[in-house]
């Protein structure tokens, strides 16, 4: 029986966390490869894309008053979408808990965020960070204001 490991995602992915108990450790070694991240688009998410330019009706501004709205992205991954919501004058604050993504994160904000373009000079681009920690553990809080 030929091994169908290598050729299907979802099966090398079951395969990478078979076992492991570290669930952080076990994300942060497939980033740490980068040679195996089959979520990774290498671009946001095309339906958010699609409610920030077009469905404006359902979030509003990204300002409210004088106050600039926030985002949280959990899994942000290499931050596709916390640059975009930056572009559009939200503070993006991109959750994740391999520090290797996080690092990967910031090189491709670095390299990417001119690409995307302030969409309201009035508003301003907001800011982007990258927090290190597990969304079901709340000591990643004290890095995001407001929570």
């Amino acid at each position: 029986m030929a091994d169908t490991t290598a050729s299907d995602p979802r099966a090398r992915l079951l395969e990478h966390f078979k076992g492991r108990e570290n669930q952080p450790s076990a994300w942060d070694d497939l980033w740490k490869g980068e040679d195996f991240l089959p979520w990774d688009r290498l671009t946001p998410n095309p339906a958010l894309v699609d409610i920030l330019g077009d469905r404006t009706d359902l979030i509003g501004s990204p300002v409210d008053g004088e106050r600039r709205k926030r985002a949280l992205v959990p899994g942000c991954g290499k931050g596709y979408d916390c640059v975009l919501l930056a572009s559009y004058g939200y503070d993006a604050y991109g959750l994740e808990v391999s520090e290797n993504a996080i690092d990967k994160a910031k090189e491709w904000q670095r390299d990417h965020e001119k690409e995307y373009e302030v969409k309201d000079e009035a508003i301003g681009r907001g800011l982007v960070k990258f927090v290190n920690g597990d969304f079901f553990k709340s000591d990643w809080e004290k890095d995001v204001p407001g929570l």
